[in-house]
């Protein structure tokens, strides 16, 4: 059982509809983090940086990147919403992105605050 790959074919694995399988993931499109705190090591529908021998050498640094900039980011600034002309933050789609070949969220808008003056002043030196 199974299916013969000709010697040569390009794989492109769904990441999207694997992450969408509801045989794995209970409500797929309810946003809930924890679910991937069970079992962090396990890339089956995690993995974006190729699988096997090909994988991409570079995804530890590429991860670690990304941790930084994101820990920096939280340290140093208070992100939110923009207001509406009433006043109340407008809502962003979580569901809105592209659809490419490579899907990415729909542009919206952020406000970056400094989170204190301090913060500031090592945003600036920098």
């Amino acid at each position: 059982m199974g299916y013969h790959i000709p010697k040569g074919a390009t794989i492109v694995p769904l990441h999207w509809s694997m992450s969408l399988d509801e045989q794995h993931f209970d409500n797929p499109l309810e946003f809930r983090p924890e679910r991937w705190l069970a079992e962090p090591d396990d890339d089956r529908f995690t993995n974006f940086f190729g699988y096997g021998r090909r994988i991409c050498p570079g995804r530890h640094i590429a991860r670690n990147s990304l941790f930084i900039l994101v820990a920096r980011i939280l340290w140093g600034f208070e992100v939110r919403p923009p207001t509406g002309p009433d006043y109340q933050p407008k809502t962003v789609e979580d569901m809105d992105f592209g659809s490419a070949f490579v899907s990415a969220p729909a542009p919206f808008e952020a406000i970056f605050q400094p989170r204190s003056e301090d913060a500031r002043r090592v945003i600036e030196s920098e």
